[in-house]
């Protein structure tokens, strides 16, 4: 066909490109501590079904982010359970799991909440009061995972993670949920450490989504006083730190996928998918 004709100018993205924003500095400053990281004992494990029968370094290698899911697959409750297990906040981390679900087999959608151990009535207290707190049938009792509200909450999901599709598309999105004014009142450090460990769970829940045949997005753009009007959070203790969303991945052909490392030489690395 004949070739396109360009009209007008270019608009300028960035009028200061690299420009060094002053909070920026004045956050870092604030934050500086000991640098002393607290050890976190490791999750006893909970009887929950045995993880699928993959190569770690296969799941390593192919694990990508995710940008279309499909909404109409569910996932596997068994699998569900499994994630929730494997990433389920220790007491020390001063996290708490969120999660609303979207479509998984056995359970209505809604809000859940998976409590970090030793907090549930801290958790309880802070959230929506109106919020029922049933323990939910057919997930073992270990992974502590708790009905908030029955409801669909595509829409406002997606509406305060910025609009993004992935976050109601997918089987389930997860909000990170911190202690946060009681950790980084007494050692601003904390603030540092504890979006470090909500991405430390990020990662996991990237490695357990491949281990299970699905993937996840981690999400950050999200409107977090929103996200807490919706959960009921009445003051500074709580604060949603990250989002993550785990599903059935749709490829597209348009977006080329090279192999893990291979600037390093490992170009035998599997191509996801």
């Amino acid at each position: 066909g004949p070739s396109a004709q360009w009209h007008g100018a270019a608009s300028l993205l960035d009028p200061r490109p690299m420009y060094r924003w002053p909070v920026i500095d004045e956050v870092a400053a604030a934050t500086r501590g000991l640098g002393e990281a607290e050890e976190i004992p490791l999750a006893r494990p909970a009887p929950v079904p045995p993880p699928p029968a993959a190569a770690a370094v296969t799941t390593i290698l192919t694990r990508r982010s995710a940008q279309r899911y499909d909404r109409t697959y569910a996932m596997p409750l068994g699998n569900f359970a499994r994630i929730i297990d494997a990433v389920r906040p220790q007491a020390a981390s001063g996290l708490h799991l969120i999660a609303f679900v979207h479509a998984v087999d056995g359970l209505e959608r809604g809000i859940y909440a998976v409590p970090r151990p030793g907090a549930a009535g801290v958790l309880e207290r802070a959230l929506d009061p109106a919020f029922a707190w049933a323990q939910v049938a057919g997930v073992p009792r270990a992974v502590s995972l708790q009905r908030l509200v029955t409801a669909d909450c595509r829409k406002l999901v997606r509406a305060r993670t910025c609009h993004q599709a992935i976050t109601a598309d997918g089987c389930v999105t997860f909000c990170l949920l911190s202690d946060f004014a009681p950790l980084v009142e007494p050692d601003p450090w904390a603030y540092r450490a504890q979006h470090w460990q909500a991405g430390l769970l990020g990662h996991r829940l990237y490695l357990e989504a491949q281990a299970a045949g699905l993937a996840g997005t981690g999400i950050g753009c999200f409107l977090d006083d929103e996200i807490h009007r919706l959960l009921g959070i009445r003051d500074e203790r709580l604060r949603a730190l990250y989002h993550f969303t785990i599903g059935q991945a749709l490829f597209d052909a348009r977006i080329a996928t090279g192999p893990a490392y291979g600037e390093r030489g490992r170009a035998e690395a599997p191509v996801w998918p």
